[in-house]
């Protein structure tokens, strides 16, 4: 196999009893998995050898910081229209580009397996949700869940809905 996203098409079409084509997966996947496998390869390495160096670094963060619970963000900016979000067949990497800028505290967290939770704790200006994450050491979900459950009682979010 060159490159993740190419294995994940074959396996899933093992799965499914019959190969996988463009049509069957979203074109970002797809325009991965057909990288040039030099670019694919050298990729993959960095992207393994940095993913092991930040949970390595985070680890260690959690352990000699003291810290139990970290709060961010959840996206740095306001949520994206669904035409920001929609396949574009002469582009297929943007939604990728876009996700890239629009998860930068999550991903991380993703990334370690560091238990995180995102709350939707306040409203913008158009009463659209504006979330906030909370993350603990692994293993710790029961700090996040316990936190998050306050949080909930607190400001109860379940009755808030956005304009139609």
């Amino acid at each position: 196999m060159r490159s993740l996203a190419e294995w994940s098409i074959r396996s899933a079409g093992r799965l499914l009893d019959h190969e996988l084509g463009p049509d069957d997966v979203e074109p970002p996947t797809w325009a991965m998995a057909n990288l040039p496998v030099d670019d694919r390869a050298v990729t993959m390495i960095a992207a393994a050898e940095a993913t092991q160096q930040w949970a390595w670094e985070v680890s260690r963060w959690w352990a000699v910081s003291g810290c139990e619970l970290l709060v961010t963000p959840t996206v740095p900016q306001p949520a994206a229209l669904l035409s920001e979000t929609a396949d574009d067949p002469s582009d297929p990497m943007r939604v990728v580009r876009r996700s890239a800028r629009s998860f930068p505290f999550v991903a991380p967290f993703n990334t370690t397996g560091d238990p995180a939770i995102s709350l939707p704790l306040h409203q913008d200006e158009n009463n659209l949700p504006v979330g906030i994450q909370l993350v603990a050491p692994y293993p710790r979900d029961d700090i996040v869940l316990r936190v998050a459950a306050e949080l909930e009682r607190a400001r109860p979010w379940r009755d808030r809905n956005p304009p139609e």
